[in-house]
């Protein structure tokens, strides 16, 4: 069994970073914590969010691809992006801020205890704002921030990684026999399996859709979150014994990762824990990439200069 710690991070990709910057950064209130690059395609800029400025927050991020063909979202996909608020008071406040950005809402509805809506970008990635059942105080984030938005209605982190399945066969084995996730609930054609800390991962079995067709607008991967690099080799032992496709261990310029799949169309990551800066103040690259910076810097999608 190997031992996570919740999520590192969620990648998605955007076809228009300036308009998800601002969703981010303007309409959500997150905060920008890096700019760097795709290390596996450094022409595509990568950026950083967390919803406070701990160390190590788990983080929304995302590649920017302008110009990709769109995605055909259908099963075996990472939909919705899950945002967690602390209170359901918070649920109207985000339903009135995200419709007057003409932002596709949809009504509150209720999910293993948990209320929530969606909301879909113009180019067609769905979020889901949910508030757990019962929120401590203490997850309301203290860190300052120059929205306009209510320190009690601010989002406080992600919320359950949610997935879209053709089969969940192979996706209950990696939680409950890989990962340490039990099979917590099942409702209709809904799966909860949750670790022994609370952290809550959301199957929907979908047999009725086509397969994802890769593209831009879509979630990219989930990362799923390791005390240190030493847990690494065994879980390669433990997805090489089950058949699954992985990766070698990693750089990723502050962390250490194995990539690997269970199921067509769908990539999942362990990362070591990472402190991410506490602001982006600049493009950072790692030194192999160093010697390249004026030319990465010159075909970036998203210009950050001035952006406080």
């Amino acid at each position: 069994m190997i031992e996570t710690q919740g999520l590192h991070h969620i990648t998605v990709t955007t076809s228009a970073p300036q308009a998800f910057f601002t969703l981010m950064t303007k309409t959500l209130g997150l905060h920008l914590r890096q700019q760097t690059v795709n290390l596996d395609d450094p022409s595509s800029e990568h950026l950083i969010f967390t919803a406070d400025l701990a160390a190590t927050a788990a983080a929304l991020t995302v590649f920017c691809q302008p110009g990709q063909t769109p995605a055909y979202r259908g099963t075996n996909l990472l939909t919705p992006i899950s945002l967690a608020v602390a209170s359901a008071d918070a649920l109207p406040f985000w339903q009135t801020r995200l419709d007057a950005q003409g932002l596709a809402v949809e009504m509150v509805q209720h999910r293993f205890g948990h209320a929530g809506f969606t909301f879909t970008t113009r180019q067609g990635l769905r979020f889901q704002l949910v508030c757990p059942p019962a929120a401590p105080s203490a997850m309301i984030p203290t860190t300052p921030t120059a929205s306009t938005i209510p320190a009690a209605f601010r989002i406080i982190g992600l919320g359950p990684l949610t997935i879209r399945a053709l089969n969940p066969a192979p996706l209950i084995t990696l939680m409950t026999q890989v990962l340490p996730y039990h099979h917590h609930q099942i409702t209709g054609n809904w799966h909860q399996f949750q670790d022994p800390a609370g952290h809550l991962v959301w199957v929907e079995q979908r047999s009725d859709l086509p397969l994802t067709i890769p593209g831009t607008d879509m979630g990219h991967h989930a990362a799923f979150a390791v005390a240190d690099e030493s847990s690494l080799p065994a879980a390669a032992a433990a997805f090489s014994a089950h058949g699954w496709a992985h990766s070698a261990i990693l750089d990723r310029n502050g962390f250490k990762s194995i990539y690997f799949r269970v199921t067509p169309r769908m990539r999942f990551e362990l990362a070591t824990r990472t402190h991410w800066p506490t602001r982006a103040t600049g493009l950072t690259l790692p030194a192999s990439l160093e010697p390249r910076r004026a030319e990465i810097t010159a075909q970036l999608p998203l210009s950050l200069e001035g952006w406080s």
